[in-house]
């Protein structure tokens, strides 16, 4: 199934090199693209967005005030942040208007599109729990390490 994502910055270039990227490393993901925080919220009207990638700075509105209206129209969208100021007081600001994850600028596409892709599907990234819950099982097994209480619940 399309997964659509929404990716708002004012830098022409790092909208084109982060769909480039994205496209190129998640098949099934539909990038759309704005340059301002309105074209935006025109997108989010009128496509079945699937996650937001933002910048904070716009030039029409900031990023936390995009964020805020988005949510007011889908409250669950998973947003993400892209940022040259990832201080404790931006990401405290962040978590408030519940966003839960944020990529300090400069970012490598590897980094963005695992973020991505876990978000988008819950059931890769769970996928990817096991395998490693299983292979530090197996390396503990291998060790000695592996203990019959470590799997109580």
């Amino acid at each position: 199934m399309m997964k659509n994502v929404l990716l708002v910055d004012d830098n022409p270039g790092i909208l084109d090199a982060v769909r480039d990227c994205l496209q190129s490393r998640l098949p099934g993901v539909s990038m759309h693209a704005s340059g301002t925080g309105i074209g935006a919220l025109d997108i989010v009207r009128s496509w079945p967005i699937d996650m937001l990638i933002t910048e904070v700075d716009l030039p029409d509105m900031n990023g936390y005030e995009l964020i805020d209206q988005v949510r007011r129209q889908r409250p669950d969208m998973p947003v993400m942040v892209t940022s040259d100021d990832c201080s404790r007081k931006v990401v405290e600001l962040l978590t408030s208007l519940g966003v839960n994850r944020w990529i300090e600028k400069p970012f490598d596409g590897k980094t963005i599109a695992t973020t991505v892709r876990n978000e988008l599907d819950p059931l890769h990234n769970c996928q990817q729990r096991s395998v490693e819950r299983y292979r530090t099982g197996a390396r503990e097994i291998v060790r000695g390490e592996h203990h019959e209480d470590n799997h109580a619940s």
